[in-house]
């Protein structure tokens, strides 16, 4: 398990291994896919609503992530043969995070392999990507090929990493010190196919096992590093000999054949004609699996995100070298702007993200074709922008309604790649309704619950008051933009709807979960009436003072309700302020009598002192059977 850090100084990224959901109609020589373990709302199921950015689509946060790891999934998709699938379980979890350090992400290869038919080399380990895609299929159906922790506090605002976020925009144009989301996820990719070693870098130790010989087996990535201070490959190193060469940089190298003859594009970080991998003085968890922070310009593969990239890089080479098949010439990619609706009198602009392994994205060229002149002409699609966000104008021909689908292309000179979508073109647009109170997912634990929606009209403007609610438990539950129902237990499909003067539908629907009549802590009283009595349906003591809620309001034997004067307060820790709290009170109503009496203690406190006088006993008598004088 390894884990990414940023520090003042840098942001180590070491083995955060992801991979993406692929919706998008690319031709790809592998196809990476998304296992998607968030709950409801978290993650990449976050609903939160957002604005485009920077060639992304998405509108939610979620969908944005999800995005980003689709064009991430593409670009490396595109470079990689595999006939397996690659399956990645993936989610976004809060971790440690400060203001000046935190782990972005966690994870590594669910399994590696070793002497499978057609290995690149005997007793040498690889991923599970890697092996599935020589052997041509999946050699342990009951894991994973990858799994990823990526940091929620990243973007909650809540001092962590000094409140940078993640940026979801496709053109590589992160705003102030923002963490790019697509760089992470490109480097943490191509962790997951291998670019990582299995040999213990603090002693130097190689793998064993699985008929190991004496002294342990190589990986992948280790048979390609030298040190040449010592004149010597890793493999053949003792293992103390490895141990000081992981913090023996600038004589740390990656060797690789492909890599070895791909390096003029640097001005910087090469020795002797290779380059130079992570090697400081100390190690770090990000030592020997990536290259030196010495290379220039920025490559993928360092541990310090310096700088965006558009391309996988001298990391792709190193692929090749460990012994993937990739494609020769990669095709470029394109993003997919999703289904449009839009009125036949307006202009819709949107933006495109492009990429290309082997081209700058610059040099791209992108175009678009419409499938129903008479709807929208060609002439009606305007191309612009430079770079890796591209832009089209979609203007249909005035009066005219129906469907179109437009043709994206982009080309490299040598191979292309293309995406469609549809573009509806009405007279009247329906309107846009949004329930914006609770959130998805949200759990009642009270009789009555309350939802707020809003229904605006381009032609009408709002509407909110016309709209009809519906459970699908209890049917109709209310009309207008806040209503206040009293719902059944259960798991409620909650819809918003509304028709304007044109008969156009629109509509919004969340789940909820109601538990009124439940006991979420297990305190004896129901949830329902704990949320009338002010107190914590999900904690068994609201006001931490020793008491539980329901011991609290049933000292009359009526826990229905709390009387002043015979029950004590349950969101009150000292009920007659005499500085004790009424679980350790003798006389908890009492201030006089609580500040004369011994204070009673309470389960738990009685427990740990009958613990406490039975060790000390324990103590006291002869061990038997022992020899003593």
């Amino acid at each position: 398990m390894c884990m990414a850090t940023y520090t003042q100084a840098c942001l180590h990224r070491l083995a955060i291994l992801v991979a993406c959901l692929l919706l998008m109609p690319f031709a790809q020589a592998a196809t990476l896919v998304l296992n998607n373990v968030d709950d409801a709302g978290e993650g990449f199921n976050d609903t939160t609503v957002v604005a485009p950015v920077g060639g992304n689509p998405g509108t939610t946060v979620g969908e944005q992530r999800t995005a980003v790891f689709e064009f991430a999934a593409a670009l490396v998709g595109g470079f990689v043969n595999s006939s397996e699938d690659i399956i990645v379980r993936a989610s976004f979890d809060p971790l440690s995070c400060s203001a000046s350090s935190g782990t972005l992400g966690q994870a590594g290869p669910d399994s590696f392999h070793i002497d499978f038919p057609g290995r690149p080399h005997p007793q040498t380990f690889y991923a599970q990507a890697q092996a599935n895609s020589i052997l041509g299929y999946d050699i342990e159906l009951s894991l994973d090929d990858m799994h990823i922790e990526l940091n929620s506090s990243v973007d909650n605002n809540s001092n962590c990493l000094n409140n940078r976020n993640w940026y979801y925009g496709l053109d590589g144009n992160p705003p102030g010190n923002d963490f790019d989301l697509l760089t992470t996820i490109l480097h943490e990719i191509v962790h997951g196919l291998g670019f990582v070693t299995l040999v213990n870098i603090g002693t130097g130790g190689k793998p064993s096992g699985n008929g190991c010989p004496i002294g342990g087996c190589d990986d992948g990535y280790m048979r390609q590093i030298e040190d040449h201070s010592l004149a010597s490959n890793w493999p053949v190193m003792s293992d103390a000999q490895r141990a000081a060469s992981a913090t023996d940089d600038p004589d740390l190298h990656i060797t690789g054949t492909n890599i070895s003859a791909n390096l003029g594009g640097l001005s910087a970080g090469t020795n002797s004609g290779h380059a130079r991998l992570h090697g400081p003085n100390e190690l770090t968890g990000g030592s020997v699996a990536h290259f030196s922070t010495a290379l220039h310009p920025y490559e993928l593969m360092e541990p310090q995100q310096t700088g965006t990239a558009d391309k996988l890089g001298l990391a792709g080479f190193v692929l090749q070298d460990m012994g993937w098949s990739v494609v020769a010439s990669a095709a470029p990619i394109i993003s997919t702007p999703g289904s449009q609706l839009m009125l036949d009198t307006a202009t819709l602009q949107l933006d495109v993200a492009l990429m290309d392994n082997d081209s700058n994205a610059g040099s791209l060229d992108f175009s678009a074709t419409s499938s129903n002149p008479t709807v929208i002409d060609d002439n009606g699609l305007v191309e612009g922008g430079s770079g890796r966000v591209r832009t089209l104008a979609i203007s249909p021909n005035n009066g005219t309604t129906g469907t179109a689908t437009i043709t994206l292309s982009v080309n490299d000179g040598s191979s292309s790649n293309g995406t469609q979508f549809q573009v509806e073109v009405t007279d009247n647009l329906p309107p846009e309704v949004s329930i914006t109170d609770p959130l998805d997912g949200a759990i009642f634990y009270g009789l009555s619950q309350e939802f707020s929606a809003s229904a605006d009209d381009f032609e009408q403007g709002d509407i909110s008051a016309s709209l009809a609610w519906n459970s699908s438990i209890n049917g109709a539950i209310g009309n207008g933009a806040n209503i206040m129902p009293t719902l059944s237990d259960g798991s409620h499909l909650i819809t918003a709807s509304v028709v304007d003067n044109a008969s156009n539908p629109g509509s919004d629907a969340i789940t909820v979960v109601v538990d009124a009549a439940g006991d979420a802590d297990g305190d004896g009283l129901a949830n329902a009436q704990e949320i009338a009595l002010g107190t914590d349906p999900e904690d068994s003591d609201s006001d931490n003072d020793f008491a539980s809620d329901f011991i609290e309001v049933n000292r009359d034997d009526n826990p229905a309700n709390y009387t002043v004067g015979v029950d004590t307060d349950p969101n009150n820790p000292d009920t007659d302020g005499d500085g004790v709290r009424d679980g350790a009170d003798f006389a908890p109503l009492d201030p006089e009598a609580g500040g004369e009496q011994v204070p009673s203690l309470p389960l738990w406190g009685m427990l740990a002192l009958a613990a406490l006088l039975l060790a000390r006993a324990w103590h006291r008598l002869p061990l038997r059977g022992s020899a003593h004088r």
